[in-house]
């Protein structure tokens, strides 16, 4: 059980979490940078997003923020790319 909660688990690992400023995917993207992962965060603020950012790199992992709405696809394709840009994969999408 322990290696569940190890903070490199998922060393090597890219997440995307949408809604990431607050709420349960604030909570999901500091959990899954808590456990080793690098993280994508999007939301329609970006200021709330900042400020997980901020926490995400108080915990030494690297997060990445873009402004998006989750109902535009073409807000999701240049999420994507940009994504994919910045970190060369994803592995994880929230």
């Amino acid at each position: 059980m322990d290696k569940i909660f190890s903070h490199t688990v998922l060393k090597d690992k890219v997440s995307i979490v949408t809604g990431a400023g607050r709420g349960l995917g604030k909570v999901m993207a500091l959990a899954l940078a808590g456990a080793g992962s690098d993280t994508v965060l999007t939301a329609r603020t970006l200021e709330e997003i900042e400020r997980t950012a901020k926490e995400i790199t108080d915990l030494g992992r690297k997060a990445f923020v873009i402004k998006m709405d989750i109902t535009s696809s073409d807000d999701i394709s240049k999420m994507v790319e940009k994504a994919v840009s910045e970190f060369g994969k994803i592995d994880i999408l929230v």
